[in-house]
C-alpha cells in the first residue's frame, strides 16, 4: 500500500523489537556477532509472520467509505502473538480488536489490542503494538491456543472501531506474508 510506505520504519522496527522481546532476537550481544550455530538453529523458536491491509471496502455487514488505512503485522509464536498495527489518517480511534470470523462476517471479539473511550487520532505510525501471552486476559471462552489457531489459520481478522464508525472502520482477515 504506496501511502503507508513512510510507516514501515515503524513496522520493520516495532517488528525488529518485538521479535526480540518475543525470542527471536539474539540473547547477547556476542550472540548476534557470531555465526549461527546447528544448535542455536534448531533451539530457535519458530515464528509465522502475517500481514494485513486494513480497509474500510472490506468492513461487513457494511463497507465504509474511508480515506484512513492501516497495516497489522502478527508474528506468530508457540506462546506469544507480537503485534503492530500502523495507521495513516485514522482518526478517533476508540478501539482495535481481533475478532473471530470469516471474510464475509462480523463476528465477537477474541482479543483486544487498544482501548480508548475518547478516541485518538493516528496521523501516521502505530496505533497498537505489544504481546499477547498465555498470561494475557481473554474474554471468557477464548484461550490463548485458540486465539494463536484463529489467527493463524485465517480465521480471525483485525478491525479498527473509531468515533464515526464505532462497528469498524477499517478490516481485514489475518493473512500469511510472503517471506
Amino acid at each position: 500500500m504506496s501511502l503507508l510506505r513512510p510507516a514501515i520504519v515503524p513496522i520493520t522496527l516495532g517488528a525488529s523489537l518485538l521479535l526480540a522481546a518475543c525470542g527471536g532476537g539474539a540473547d547477547t550481544a556476542a550472540d548476534a556477532s557470531s555465526e549461527p550455530t546447528a544448535e542455536m538453529i534448531s533451539e530457535a523458536p519458530s515464528m509465522e509472520m502475517l500481514v494485513s491491509t486494513l480497509s474500510g471496502a472490506q468492513e461487513r455487514p457494511d463497507p465504509v467509505a474511508s480515506k484512513a488505512q492501516a497495516e497489522a503485522t502478527y508474528m506468530v509464536y508457540a506462546d506469544s502473538i507480537g503485534f503492530v498495527v500502523n495507521g495513516l489518517d485514522v482518526m478517533g480511534v476508540t478501539a482495535v480488536h481481533i475478532h473471530r470470523g470469516g471474510a464475509e462476517e462480523a463476528g465477537p471479539v477474541i482479543a483486544t489490542l487498544y482501548s480508548n473511550a475518547d478516541g485518538a487520532d493516528f496521523a501516521n505510525g502505530s496505533v497498537a503494538m505489544g504481546t499477547i501471552t498465555r498470561e494475557t486476559a481473554l474474554p471468557e471462552g477464548v484461550t490463548f491456543d485458540d486465539l494463536r489457531e484463529t489467527v493463524r489459520t485465517g480465521g480471525a481478522y483485525t478491525n479498527i472501531h473509531t468515533k464515526a464508525n464505532p462497528k469498524g472502520e477499517l478490516r481485514a482477515q489475518t493473512t500469511s506474508a510472503p517471506m
